[in-house]
């Protein structure tokens, strides 16, 4: 039997069941699955990114630096 609820004012007294988990909107369920799934795709990430280097903004900008001199010094 799943706990009840005592709701009411003092003449009337109902008791309502409370649904697991505070289940009892479906937006309620998908925050929580939305929340697990955000979860989920957090950890994949990071296992495919762990150790990987990746381009920094440093290095293209300087790649397109030494390109941009290397245009100028020919055309000197």
């Amino acid at each position: 039997m799943p706990p009840l609820r005592r709701c009411g004012g003092l003449n009337k007294i109902v008791y309502q069941e409370v649904p697991m988990f505070g289940l009892g909107d479906g937006w309620v369920f998908s925050a929580y699955m939305l929340c697990i799934a955000s979860s989920i795709l957090c950890v994949v990430y990071g296992i495919l990114k762990w150790n990987s280097d990746g381009d920094t903004v440093k290095d293209l900008e300087q790649e397109h630096w030494v390109e941009d001199e290397i245009k100028i010094e020919k055309q000197l």
